[in-house]
């Protein structure tokens, strides 16, 4: 998907545990999702040393890093431009995200971890 040949991936993938359940409700774990462009645009201003996935849902954003820790970044689209409004390490639960107005449709969309997808 990003054009990263077979052996560059085996390198980069070298020590790290394997998935046991690749599934959610979006397909692939950990791929991107949504329109092309949008992803692009928030690829631009994402933080972190590794991006594995950017998820778009309408207005919003979420972009996954890794490095020496992980953690979760939230964008928003307001008046054609993408901005980060909050994110930091660890992942952010349902509960956190509702109450920064992250709309209920989009946490599958951005494998929120305790989102009530099937």
């Amino acid at each position: 998907m990003r054009r990263i040949d077979q052996k560059s991936a085996e390198l980069l993938m070298r020590g790290m545990p394997g998935l046991s359940d690749q599934t959610s409700c979006k397909g692939d774990y950990g791929s991107d999702y949504g329109p092309l462009r949008e992803i692009e645009a928030v690829r631009k201003i994402a933080r972190g040393p590794f991006i594995p996935f950017v998820a778009v849902y309408r207005d919003w954003a979420k972009s996954e890093w890794y490095g020496a820790a992980g953690g979760e970044h939230y964008y928003r689209l307001r008046h054609g431009t993408w901005r980060l409004v909050f994110g930091g390490g660890g992942a952010y639960s349902t509960e956190e995200l509702g109450r920064r107005g992250v709309p209920r449709a989009a946490w599958c969309s951005f494998e929120v971890y305790d989102a009530k997808c099937r």
